[in-house]
Protein backbone atom coordinates (compact mmCIF):
# COMPACT_ATOMS: atom_id res chain seq x y z
CA UNK A 1 0.00 0.00 0.00
CA UNK A 2 1.21 3.35 -1.26
CA UNK A 3 0.49 6.57 1.45
CA UNK A 4 -0.09 9.93 -0.07
CA UNK A 5 1.84 12.78 1.29
CA UNK A 6 -0.74 15.94 2.88
CA UNK A 7 0.27 19.75 3.58
CA UNK A 8 -2.20 22.51 4.59
CA UNK A 9 -2.17 25.46 1.94
CA UNK A 10 -3.75 28.95 2.79
CA UNK A 11 -5.53 31.26 0.17
CA UNK A 12 -5.47 34.40 1.19
CA UNK A 13 -8.32 36.44 -0.09
CA UNK A 14 -10.12 40.08 -0.05
CA UNK A 15 -11.82 38.36 2.67
CA UNK A 16 -9.69 36.79 4.77
CA UNK A 17 -7.62 33.17 4.86
CA UNK A 18 -8.73 30.32 4.50
CA UNK A 19 -7.09 26.57 5.36
CA UNK A 20 -7.36 23.77 3.39
CA UNK A 21 -5.11 20.22 3.12
CA UNK A 22 -4.12 18.82 -0.17
CA UNK A 23 -2.39 16.34 -2.00
CA UNK A 24 1.45 17.23 -1.49
CA UNK A 25 1.62 16.88 -5.25
CA UNK A 26 4.27 19.94 -5.36
CA UNK A 27 6.34 20.27 -2.16
CA UNK A 28 8.09 23.04 -3.74
CA UNK A 29 5.71 25.67 -4.76
CA UNK A 30 4.54 28.43 -2.95
CA UNK A 31 0.61 28.51 -1.64
CA UNK A 32 0.01 31.44 -4.46
CA UNK A 33 1.41 29.57 -6.93
CA UNK A 34 -0.51 25.78 -5.63
CA UNK A 35 -3.63 28.09 -6.21
CA UNK A 36 -2.51 29.13 -9.65
CA UNK A 37 -1.98 25.38 -10.78
CA UNK A 38 -5.77 24.52 -9.54
CA UNK A 39 -8.00 27.24 -10.37
CA UNK A 40 -10.94 25.44 -9.42
CA UNK A 41 -9.84 25.12 -6.03
CA UNK A 42 -8.91 28.67 -5.66
CA UNK A 43 -12.63 29.27 -6.52
CA UNK A 44 -14.03 27.15 -4.08
CA UNK A 45 -11.87 28.62 -1.61
CA UNK A 46 -12.58 31.90 -2.78
CA UNK A 47 -16.22 31.07 -1.94
CA UNK A 48 -15.79 29.80 1.75
CA UNK A 49 -13.98 32.84 2.37
CA UNK A 50 -16.52 34.99 1.08
CA UNK A 51 -19.08 32.89 3.27
CA UNK A 52 -16.99 33.23 6.20
CA UNK A 53 -15.62 29.95 6.50
CA UNK A 54 -11.99 32.02 7.30
CA UNK A 55 -9.67 30.30 9.38
CA UNK A 56 -6.44 32.15 11.26
CA UNK A 57 -3.26 31.90 9.14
Amino acid sequence: MTTTPYSVRYLHTADGPVRTIVPDDAPDMTDEEYFDRHPALRELMERWAAEGRQTDA
